[in-house]
């Protein structure tokens, strides 16, 4: 048997806006919904495998239901506007998939695929129809030719129903849903029912009757078997039920012709279509599904799309000895390390294997007389490719990131179909065509000034980290043998104590289990907690679980096992495994991991070893120096602090930092309005997440939480504390505005970052958008002044020969630390802590502190 899929696209749309986060296309457009629209398209094709396919949509208009009863649906909340501006987006995506549209004034999306349904039943007993909806209201219409394909929770968990499945979930038929919804109403659409029957009395009635009419006949004539409350109900609101049952049956009447013929699905016609759209909208994920995505009917997955471009011809190996002869070329590793792509110009193109700059670095020491471009360039330097070859060798991948700073991913083949439009067959031909849009990226640059980002911080900084990442840091994993023996010692005991609480043994580590013993074994009362995004079930995240620290002497355990579980998994059990031949660790730094611009570790992630327990600090012993070398971290003082005083010209906490005062006793004291001498330790710490707070947008709610504090007392600290440091209030206020007029903010260095949500009409959405928009110039000004010291140093490092003598290790938020030979270290050290903190000359001095030891745990 075929199948017809009909999409009940608002419904879809919806769905989607709500479960997504914001989203931006390149453009700086919303998308989220859209995405998650083509998302669930996208699964539909691969898991129903239609023959055919339309699409129905909610004409603007009110509908006859809304002439019939005026408040059909008022309690719905406007639509959002960036919500609104997607679906004609949507409509674009869905004709990219050759998919007809079909909407009617005066009707809904439901009634037309009522509609359908009803004329392909008549008509092809051959064909099946499967409705795709984001709800439930179509399930009336299931029938033995007729399901139902939906989301449970999100866009991904989706779930078929047939009438058998309808019966299961509501013990009623799907034809009884109408006669469900006339009694209990359905508050989402304003739809009356009858005051006073609630879902489980609807239920049974309909279970012994059949339909209201006939529980009406039965009321008439003395026979319904009812409570007198119910039978009361039924008698006054006789006129709603039946009301509300027409209200809520789905049209399949309306005046509509369907072709079935018209949505054939085209196999190959629409290959071009859907990969152009996509990537306009900048969902390079989904470009990359379309791999399996299109079923029998409508395989995507074919030919690439046809390009105006020249061909790119793949030349001998031999011709790479004509590089500096030859203009502008790339350079380019292919994703799995193979092979290396180089284009002479944007038609011409050589492939090596990736080891040939380690085994022919001479053929690689490049004439800077020409522009040359690679793509990652660290990872180039890990192939082998000389550092000292750089010349004026630039880096798409930066570029790029510079002008994008919150993507996700920054990949060669999705630069090429942003820039270009176009797919690329083989690494050689990757080279080129990246070679082809280099111009159009210089371009962007300029125009947008992060030129000189680009040029000071970012490209200077590349062969710095990869020597960070060669030079790795020493490790001794003996200590962590023995934290490892002991944590497990203590986990067993705190899962003794917890299971002993719960009356039974259980996997404390998966979150419906423990959900089940604190809200139902134990009983605990769930308010407050949240639910989880992705399945609805009460949460029990370490957030949560603090709320209920109060209720029930469990929760302290469950949390202690919690820190020592990933204490021992990440850490003691890990780490050891991870150190190399050398005796050392090296992690990996992601220059574009960030969109404020701070680096980030990974494999491992040095940047998150704990430091507040004694577990932590015990785990930080194992960082040790070599055999000659002390470790030496210099850590910038409140650093955040003084560049936000600094950025605000607030003239009371710039002259505290010039005096040398306590930032927070200060804090305290004046949002307490009492003298420095009477702050206690609980005022100052509640003052230091205050400082912090404001900055990044924490609300009083937040504050209040966090500070262990009343709503009230969390309101009026905030507002003491903006009358008391006029200066970051009016800097916050004008961030924000500047980002509404410009849609960015930038750092004192004039790093930007975009921000196209800060007009959303949607206040969640705007308000997040507000938050990063004053955060960026404060964390990133922050990330720019340790870039920018980091430089500085290494170029000191170089110019005193003493790369063998004074190795750069770490960057862990406003700490450098570093390997330094014991007879170094009165040489380095003050110079080293003088060139940090000259990385910026401000209103405010900025201070360095400087601890010295044998390993990571034991700095002094």
């Amino acid at each position: 048997m075929k199948r017809l899929v009909l999409i009940d696209s608002h419904a879809v749309i919806h769905r989607a806006f709500h479960a997504l986060p914001p989203l931006t296309s390149p453009g700086g457009k919303p998308v989220n919904a859209v995405y998650g629209f083509a998302s669930i398209l996208l699964k539909m094709l691969k898991e129903l495998k239609p023959d055919y396919a339309a699409a129905a949509f909610d004409h603007k208009g009110p509908t006859f239901r809304h002439l019939a009863f005026e408040r059909y649906k008022a309690e719905r909340a406007k639509t959002p506007e960036t919500l609104s501006e997607q679906i004609p987006v949507v409509k674009e995506l869905v004709r990219s998939f050759g998919i007809p549209l079909f909407e009617q004034q005066g009707y809904e999306a439901d009634d037309i695929i009522g509609t359908i349904a009803r004329l392909v039943r008549a008509k092809h007993p051959d064909i099946e129809v499967v409705i795709v909806t984001g709800d439930l209201d179509t399930l009336q219409l299931v029938d033995d030719r007729t399901s139902v394909f939906t989301m449970r929770k999100g866009v991904s968990d989706t779930v078929l129903y047939d009438a058998s499945a309808v019966r299961e979930r509501y013990g009623l038929s799907p034809s009884q849903l109408v006669d469900f919804k006339g009694l209990r109403g359905d508050p989402s659409d304003n739809i009356p029912g009858v005051k006073g029957i609630g879902e489980k009395t609807a239920s049974e009635l309909l279970g012994r009757y059949g339909s209201i009419e006939e529980i009406y006949r039965a009321l008439k004539k003395n026979q319904l078997v009812a409570k007198p409350a119910v039978v009361a109900a039924l008698k006054a609101h006789e006129a709603d039920a039946l009301f509300s049952k027409t209200l809520a049956t789905i049209d399949q009447n309306m005046p509509i012709t369907f072709v079935l013929g018209s949505s054939r699905l085209r196999k190959a016609a629409v290959q071009d279509q859907v990969r152009a759209k996509f990537d306009e909208l900048g969902f390079e994920s989904l470009l990359r599904r379309l791999g399996g995505s299109g079923g029998a009917a409508i395989p995507l997955a074919s030919e690439p799309p046809s390009s105006v471009l020249p061909p790119v011809k793949v030349l001998r190996r031999e011709r790479a000895a004509e590089w500096p002869r030859r203009g502008s070329w790339a350079l380019l590793i292919d994703s799995e390390g193979k092979s290396l792509g180089l284009a002479l110009n944007p038609v011409e193109a050589i492939e090596l294997p990736a080891s040939a700059p380690a085994e022919h670095p001479a053929e690689f020491r490049l004439s800077s007389k020409y522009p040359l471009y690679a793509f990652n360039l660290k990872g180039l330097l890990a192939r082998g490719f000389p550092e000292s070859a750089l010349g004026n060798v630039r880096d798409f991948m930066l570029m790029w990131w510079l002008l994008e700073p919150g993507r996700k991913t920054y990949e060669p083949e999705a630069l090429l179909r942003k820039e270009l439009r176009a797919e690329a067959a083989s690494i050689g031909e990757l080279a080129a065509r990246l070679l082809a849009a280099a111009p159009a990226l210089e371009e962007r640059l300029r125009q947008e000034e992060l030129e000189e980002v680009y040029r000071t911080l970012e490209a200077p900084l590349v062969p710095i980290l990869r020597r960070m990442e060669e030079t790795g840091v020493g490790f001794d994993p003996k200590p962590l043998r023995r934290i490892s023996a002991e944590l497990a010692v203590e986990l067993g005991t705190l899962e003794a104590r917890i299971h002993e609480a719960a009356g039974k043994p259980f996997n404390i580590n998966s979150p419906r289990q423990l959900a089940e013993v604190l809200f139902t074994k134990l009983g605990l009362a769930p308010k407050g907690i949240r639910k989880t995004e992705k399945s609805g079930a009460l949460s029990t995240r370490e957030s949560e679980l603090a709320k209920l620290h109060d209720r029930h002497p469990v929760i302290s355990s469950i949390l202690r096992y919690r820190e020592l579980a990933k204490l021992k998994s990440t850490y003691a059990d890990t780490l050891p495994a991870l150190v190399g031949r050398d005796g050392r660790i090296h992690t990996t730094w992601n220059q574009t991991g960030t969109a404020t611009g701070r680096l980030s570790s990974q494999n491992p992630n040095l940047q998150n070893i704990p430091i507040r327990s004694e577990h932590g600090r015990a785990i930080r012993k194992a960082f040790v120096a070599a055999k000659g070398f002390e470790l030496v971290a210099f850590d910038y003082s409140q650093l955040e602090l003084r560049i936000a005083a600094d950025l605000a010209r607030d003239g009371k906490m710039i002259e505290a930092f010039r005096q040398g005062q306590d930032i927070h006793r200060l804090t305290a004291a004046e949002v307490n309005n009492i003298p420095l001498a009477k702050v206690t330790p609980e005022l100052r710490a509640a003052a230091k997440t205050l400082n912090f707070g404001v900055l990044y947008g924490m609300g009083a709610r937040a504050f209040a939480e966090t500070a262990g504090v009343t709503r009230d007392e969390a309101e009026f600290f905030i507002e003491e504390y903006f009358r008391d440091f006029q200066g970051i209030a009016r800097f916050i206020e004008e961030t924000k505005e500047l980002a509404r007029a410009k849609g960015f903010t930038k750092t004192a260095f004039g790093r930007k970052r975009f921000f196209p949500d800060i007009a959303a009409s949607n206040f969640r959405i705007q308000r997040e958008a507000e938050r990063q928009a004053v955060n960026h110039p404060i964390q990133g000004t922050e990330a720019d002044i340790m870039k920018r010291a980091m430089i500085k140093v290494d170029r000191w490092i170089a110019s005193g020969g003493l790369r063998d003598d004074v190795r750069m290790l770490l960057q862990v938020h406003d700490e450098l630390i570093f390997e330094v030979r014991k007879r170094r270290v009165k040489e380095a050290v003050p110079e080293i802590k003088r060139l940090m903190e000259g990385a910026w000359r401000g209103a405010v001095e900025m201070v360095v502190g400087v601890k010295r030891g044998a390993s990571w745990g034991t700095l002094e």
